[in-house]
């Protein structure tokens, strides 16, 4: 009426495993193209801290308070650069197009927001 208990003397067919290589080219690929991702993304981090330091240096009636924070300003917009310019540079050694787009307008602005904003205050 339904199926049959197993025997307790009968062969299961044998559990098969996947492996796989942990140096595999994919595999590879796939680590650098996230390393390059988040550089681009953290490129981000002290970008915008250096767009908040200008934007204070912009808004304060004190010159000692503005000229530290243009220098703070002019340090973390370049750190920001240096970093997604990096990212952008590894994509390239991959050939990750891609990536290399987003990584060439990223760039692209944010080194023409810095141009922008070391122009009008500076």
């Amino acid at each position: 009426m339904g199926e049959e208990p197993d025997e307790p003397g009968a062969e299961s067919p044998p559990l098969s495993l996947d492996y796989f290589a942990a140096q595999e080219p994919n595999r590879r690929r796939a680590r650098a193209v996230g390393l390059w991702s988040v550089c681009l993304g953290l490129g981000w981090v002290p970008y915008v801290c250096g767009i908040v330091n200008a934007l204070v240096a912009a808004q304060t009636y004190s010159p000692v308070a503005a000229g530290s924070h243009r220098i703070g300003a002019a340090l973390f917009l370049g750190l920001g650069l240096i970093i997604s310019f990096t990212g952008l540079l590894g994509f390239v050694r991959l050939r990750h197009w891609t990536g290399i787009i987003a990584g060439v307008l990223l760039v692209g602005m944010q080194a023409s927001v810095a141009l922008c904003l070391g122009v009008s205050s500076f």
